[in-house]
């Protein structure tokens, strides 16, 4: 068995130092490569047949959003107009069903705040992607039950609501849609 000497120890030392920057250096970028993969459009999952996805860029208030093309933007109604209390940001409807709505809207009259519901309880929160939103079902017998989603854009409550598709409720599928079109959700 032969001595180490100085240089040995050194050469391992170096090797050692070069191969933790080089594995480091590829966790980094299997990371950004991960990272880059979630904010492209997201996989068709409703139904068997190909779905494609649509951006919604809005650039006044910095995030945008995905929505697949089975949902067209719809024009301002009673159910989708801007009043002093809330600005609608993109109202959507089912091209199949117009029932089916999907609701993007910003509470303006006051800083973001949460509030239980007639039970007292707190909307539950959730962590979607890396983003913190507040989810409770809201409604009545009369107009049906919708899942709303909240999330603080900047002081501001941003609100997501899947309208009733079903009877008083959103259906099986919309209610697959919701977490899909929450994972799209950036910042600009």
């Amino acid at each position: 068995m032969q001595p180490v000497n100085a240089s040995s120890t050194s050469a391992i030392k170096c090797f050692l130092t070069y191969g933790r920057l080089i594995f480091a250096g590829l966790f980094v970028l299997a990371m950004v490569a991960s990272a880059r993969a979630q904010t492209s459009m997201p996989k068709s999952a409703l139904g068997t047949k190909q779905v494609h996805w649509h951006k919604y860029i809005n650039r006044e208030y910095g995030f945008s959003i995905w929505y697949p093309d089975t949902y067209r933007p719809a024009k301002a109604d009673d159910r989708c107009m801007d009043d002093d209390y809330r600005r609608y940001l993109l109202c959507l409807k089912r091209s199949d069903n117009s029932e089916a709505a999907i609701w993007v809207t910003l509470v303006i009259a006051e800083p973001f705040k949460l509030y239980p519901d007639r039970s007292d309880t707190m909307p539950k929160r959730q962590l979607i992607d890396h983003h913190v939103f507040y989810s409770e079902v809201v409604g009545s017998m009369a107009v049906g039950f919708a899942d709303n989603y909240y999330l603080n854009l900047k002081g501001m409550k941003l609100e997501f609501e899947f309208g009733p598709d079903v009877g008083a409720d959103p259906s099986a599928e919309t209610r697959q849609l919701e977490p899909k079109i929450q994972k799209t959700f950036r910042t600009l």
